[in-house]
Parts: structure tokens; sequence; C-alpha cells
């Protein structure tokens, strides 16, 4: 969820990368730009659970957190700046749309206050798998045996996915460099239009742009995620067709609850969750490894430096 900041001092999306406004700025807003803020917000800290929550048994299993209630959520964020009333009118929407909510996975806070670097995006990661193959080794009753492996199985490419998406947007975000390239090549900006009297409006924005677009990528669309790492950062995949396999069992074990289109059933094992975990480390040790030797060219190039030079004075 969002990290909490002191409320005088919160700034708040406005709707379509408009920038942000102050708590005081909200309560002089007029009643739908008030609606548009606080949906704006409720979508970047909730979703429906369908979209990514497993389904296990017949219900969800909350990994993100949830269910959680519109009304209370959005009362317990906006009571004492924003009317009752249109807080009631929202919540009446949001419960039309769905009437419990998970944690959004894939939220994380504003750039200018992001908390991640590159290597706590690693070090998140290793937490997460050393607990997972501790967990392998816990004794589960046979009946809920299978359960316990599909949701260790999802959990490892949410993890990988967490990574991907950390790691990456860690150095988009802090990196003008970084950012530039990203949306020189990013083809769904190559797409898009818009007149001419949006130019400087879309520029001073585009740190958010990027950012939301971000947070909305499915990052376990490892195809498409391969694409943002070559083309911006220069980081290369190896073949990873193994885990492409992977990212769809763990689509039909969260939406389908672990069977195929076909109604056949997936059948996980303890092997297949532990090489799922090394796969996963492996790309991740092999990202971490040319991402190294890109920082140390990035400082000799900085310095003044090149091979060629250490090469000339041999």
């Amino acid at each position: 969820m969002a990290k909490k900041a002191p409320r005088e001092s919160k700034r708040y999306r406005l709707a379509h990368y408009d920038g942000t406004v102050s708590v005081s700025e909200l309560r002089s807003l007029p009643k739908q730009k008030k609606l548009e803020v606080m949906r704006t917000w409720f979508s970047h800290n909730f979703e429906d659970p369908a979209q990514n929550t497993p389904w296990v048994d017949g219900e969800y299993a909350w990994l993100h957190g949830g269910p959680y209630d519109a009304a209370d959520q959005l009362h317990g964020e906006f009571t004492g700046v924003v009317p009752e009333n249109l807080i009631d009118e929202l919540a009446e929407e949001l419960n039309n749309e769905c009437d419990e909510w998970a944690g959004h996975p894939e939220y994380e806070p504003d750039s200018s206050d992001y908390p991640w670097s590159s290597k706590m995006a690693r070090t998140s990661f290793e937490e997460t798998v050393s607990s997972s193959k501790s967990l392998l080794e816990v004794e589960i009753p046979a009946e809920n045996r299978q359960h316990f492996l599909r949701l260790l199985y999802a959990s490892a490419i949410m993890a990988l996915e967490t990574y991907l998406s950390d790691f990456f947007v860690s150095i988009v975000s802090r990196n003008q460099w970084y950012l530039k390239k990203f949306v020189e090549t990013n083809k769904d900006f190559g797409e898009q239009k818009f007149a001419l009297n949006e130019l400087f409006v879309k520029h001073s924005h585009i740190g958010k742009i990027v950012e939301d677009y971000l947070r909305t990528t499915m990052w376990h669309n490892l195809p498409k995620v391969q694409t943002f790492y070559l083309s911006t950062l220069g980081i290369k995949f190896p073949p990873v067709k193994d885990l492409y396999k992977a990212v769809a069992i763990r689509h039909d074990i969260i939406h389908r609850s672990g069977k195929t289109k076909d109604g056949t059933e997936h059948t996980i094992t303890k092997r297949q969750v532990q090489n799922l975990l090394a796969q996963s480390e492996n790309l991740v040790a092999q990202i971490e490894e040319q991402w190294r030797k890109i920082e140390e060219a990035d400082a000799l190039e900085f310095f003044g430096l090149s091979d060629s030079d250490d090469d000339a004075e041999s």
C-alpha cells in the first residue's frame, strides 16, 4: 500500500497526468475534480481481485491484502478533506464495479519518493526465494500439499516479476538519460498522438506518464519486458523459454484454479518449484552481472577513461 505521509504534506495525483495537488488544494477543487482525484488514488492502490489474485479451492487467496471495502478505504484516506457525501458517491460507484477489492500488486510510490534501488530489488528477491526454499521443506498434509505447491509456484513468478519491475523502475525513475532512452525506444509511446499545444504539458509530466505506464505493465509478460531491458538498459536476457511456460502455468493457477483451458489439471511437484526458483535466480544473476559491467563502463567514460586508453598506456 501507499506509504503514509504527514496529512498536510501529502499530494494527490490528478487524472490524465495533470500533476498533483496538496491536501489544501484538494479541499478547494470542484466536485468532479475531487471525485477524479479520489478515483485516481483508489485505482493506484486497489484492483479487482480477478486481475491478479489467485483463485484457489473456490475462494481468493489474498496475496496482496484484502478483501478491502471501497467505502472504508476512501473514508480512511479522505474524511476531513472531501465531503462525506462525495466519498459515499464514489464508494457506491466502486461497489457496483466490484464488492471486494485486492491490494494493487504493482503499486509503487511516486518516483520523486521512490524507495527502491537496484540493489534493494535484488535483496528483496533473494529474501523471497530464501523463504520459498525454506517453505518447501515444511511438512504439509497430503490433502493440502498440491494447494501449497501451487501457491509457491505462483509466488516464485511473482517474486521474479517484482524484481524485474523494481530493478527497471528504480533506474528509469532516477536517471534522466535512461528515462529518455525508454521513451524514445518504446513503441507504445511512439504510437501516441497529441495536439501541439499539449507539448509543454506532456514534457513537464513525462516522468509521471512513464511511471503510470510502468505501473500498469504486466511484468510477467517476459517478451515485452525483455524488450524494455534490451532497448533501454542494454541488458540481454538469456534464453527463457522455460520461464515462458512457467508464466502460463502461473496464469492457470491464478485464473483457472490450476487447470488449463481444456480442463486438464496441473500437478505441481517440489522439483518443479525448485527448478523455477533456480531459473529465476539465474536470470536475476545475469541481469545483475550485465548491469555491473554497464555501470563500470559508465564510470570509466565519466572520468574520461576507456579500455582503449588502458591499452595505450600498456
